[in-house]
C-alpha cells in the first residue's frame, strides 16, 4: 500500500486525528517501517501523543514516549545477543511492562512470537517450545522451574526474565538488558524472518520532504 494510502486509511479508521503535518509524517514513517500488526500503534502513539500514559503496572506509569524508547533499546538488546537475532521468541508473562516491550520489540526485529500459556507444566511447555523452534523465551521469574524443565534439552535456548522481584538472582532480565542500553533510542536493524537479508530502511520522511520541494513554486 502505498504511504499515502496507508495515511487515508487510517484518518478513515479513526486512528489518525488532526495533527500538525509534521506528526503525519512521522505516523506515516512509523507505518512504514514496522508495517500494521498489532504493536505498531504503539509507536505511532509515541509520535502522536508522546506524553500520555501508555501503561500502568506494579513499578508505576510509562508515557508511550517512555515505552517506545524501551522498546527500541530492547530490539537492539535481543539483536546483539550472544548467536543470531532471535527468529522465534517465545513469551511466558503476565500483564505488565515487560510482556508489553517484548511484543513490540519482537515485531522490531522481525521476530515470529510464540505467546505461552501461563498454566502450561514443564511437558506441554516443552512440547511447544521444540514444535516451533524457539530460539528464545522471555518468562516470568515464577515461571522459572517450568521452563528450566522446558529448556532441560535446549542449553543454547537464550532465557530472559521478564519480570523478577530478585533481580540479583537472574544474570539475564528485560530490565537489565534496557539498563545496560540505558533505555534510550538505539538504532536497530529490521530483518525478515527466514531471509538473512538486512531489510532496506527508507527516509520516507526525507522523501516526502523533498517532493514537497520540488514542488512549491
Amino acid at each position: 500500500m502505498a504511504p499515502f494510502g496507508l495515511l487515508g486509511t487510517m484518518v478513515r479508521a479513526g486512528i489518525i486525528a488532526p495533527l500538525r503535518p509534521d506528526k503525519y509524517l512521522r505516523i506515516a514513517a512509523v507505518a512504514r517501517r514496522e508495517g500494521l500488526s498489532v504493536t505498531s500503534g504503539f509507536g505511532m502513539s509515541a509520535q502522536r501523543c508522546p506524553n500520555r500514559p501508555a501503561l500502568v503496572d506494579e513499578l508505576g506509569t510509562l508515557t508511550y514516549r517512555e515505552l517506545d524508547r524501551r522498546a527500541d533499546a530492547l530490539a537492539a538488546a535481543l539483536q546483539a545477543l550472544p548467536g543470531e537475532t532471535p527468529e522465534v521468541l517465545a513469551i511466558m508473562c503476565r500483564n505488565h511492562r515487560g510482556f508489553v516491550e517484548s511484543l513490540i520489540a519482537a515485531n522490531r526485529i522481525g521476530a515470529d512470537v510464540l505467546l505461552l500459556n501461563t498454566s502450561f507444566a514443564g511437558p506441554a511447555l516443552a512440547d511447544v517450545v521444540n514444535r516451533e523452534g524457539a530460539d528464545a523465551v522471555i518468562y516470568d521469574e515464577e515461571f522459572t522451574d517450568s521452563v528450566d524443565r522446558a529448556l532441560a534439552d535446549k542449553p543454547d535456548t537464550t532465557r530472559i526474565v521478564g519480570w523478577t522481584d530478585h533481580p540479583e538472582k537472574h544474570d539475564t532480565t528485560v530490565e537489565k538488558l534496557l539498563k545496560k542500553a540505558d533505555a534510550t533510542v538505539v538504532q536497530f536493524v529490521r530483518y525478515e524472518v527466514g531471509a538473512g537479508i538486512e531489510k532496506k530502511q527508507d527516509d520516507f520522511v526525507g522523501e516526502v520532504m523533498a517532493q514537497v520541494k520540488a514542488i512549491k513554486p
